[in-house]
């Protein structure tokens, strides 16, 4: 479901910046139409062009920001629900954060009709809005496809253990265990992994437990609970583990997430 969608184009006001520490509840997505524009992903500062866009997932940091010197145009948009990762893998747009669309002009019109429906509110706009919305992942999904990488070796069995990943993350196998399911070796399995997702598979795999973790405190789970609940039976190891990818403790960060006023859409 649609719960946000926005456009902005920075001329003069220099630069504009976007810094959620802890992310949000919901996914969002942000698409530059033409210009520059700057994200923060796993640690790492992406510059993004004409036609690039990156979804950002539950929880996962959020810091980015426009230049008005790169005259960046870009769209956002924020959605939710249970069915998000089962859509969004089944439209190859899942294991992956930065895809390439290209720049095509349906692209903005599909955003001004979401956002648009989302102002004026009138009968049914929430059932057109997620309707569009569908459309403009179709139609992305459906570029990628053709310009992207998305048609390279051992694509499938990269995503397959994506798939894995996110299955059994509280039950991880060995590293040598996810190769041998894609018939490969360990060096290969990571190369290609890391070529095709950006990071290592150990870095993947943690992120998933720690964006896990981060649902589970902010909902009220227990430190123990949480640390049980993404394979970690000693919840002190749990604890410094946490606090070395978040800056947080896990009672730190459950605390906040408690106390935290409600969020308000923003771009």
């Amino acid at each position: 479901m649609v719960t946000a969608c926005g456009h902005i184009v920075v001329a003069n006001q220099g630069i504009i910046s976007t810094a959620r520490p802890e992310g949000r509840r919901d996914y969002q997505l942000l698409y530059v139409h033409s210009g520059l524009a700057y994200y923060m992903l796993h640690g790492k500062e992406q510059k993004l062009s004409a036609g690039q866009m990156i979804f950002y997932h539950p929880n996962e940091p959020q810091f980015y920001h426009y230049d008005s010197a790169d005259t960046p145009d870009a769209y956002w948009i924020h959605f939710t629900g249970n069915d998000v990762p089962r859509e969004l893998e089944n439209l190859n747009l899942f294991s992956k954060r930065i895809y390439y669309p290209k720049s095509r002009d349906i692209f903005p019109q599909i955003f001004n009709t979401i956002i648009q429906e989302l102002q004026q509110k009138k009968q049914y706009y929430y059932s057109i809005a997620d309707s569009r919305f569908k459309e403009l992942l179709c139609l992305m999904s459906r570029e990628i496809a053709v310009h992207d990488e998305m048609g390279a070796p051992h694509t499938r069995e990269i995503e397959q253990a994506v798939r894995l990943f996110h299955t059994h993350f509280d039950h991880p196998g060995s590293l040598a265990e996810y190769a041998a399911s894609c018939n490969m070796s360990v060096c290969w399995f990571t190369q290609l992994f890391k070529r095709q997702l950006g990071v290592s598979p150990q870095q993947y795999l943690m992120n998933i437990r720690i964006s896990r973790a981060c649902e589970l405190l902010a909902s009220g789970s227990g430190v123990a609970e949480a640390s049980e609940a993404i394979g970690y039976a000693d919840a002190l190891y749990f604890s410094r583990i946490f606090k070395k990818h978040t800056g947080q403790t896990p009672s730190q960060y459950r605390k906040a997430a408690l106390s935290r006023i409600p969020e308000l859409p923003d771009f």
